[in-house]
């Protein structure tokens, strides 16, 4: 057989339990990522997609780069 004793026998079974159960908890996961992306109603407002804190609308990209002095 493959095993040469009953330690390695025993530590075979144990993995394999802990391998099933990360392989169960895994696919869980993704099943509970999945449906909450496919099932989600979703309803954009003018509301939520205006803009927020200050009300006035943005001149540029806010994602450019700029310059900090230090003195």
């Amino acid at each position: 057989m493959f095993f040469n004793n009953v330690y390695d026998t025993i530590m075979f079974y144990e993995y394999t339990f802990i391998f099933k159960y990360g392989i169960i908890a895994l696919l869980l996961s993704l099943l509970l990522c999945g449906m909450s992306i496919f099932l989600v109603y979703q309803r954009p407002e003018k509301e939520k997609m205006s803009v927020y804190e200050c009300g006035f609308h943005p001149y540029s990209d806010a994602r450019n780069k700029f310059e900090v002095n230090i003195i």
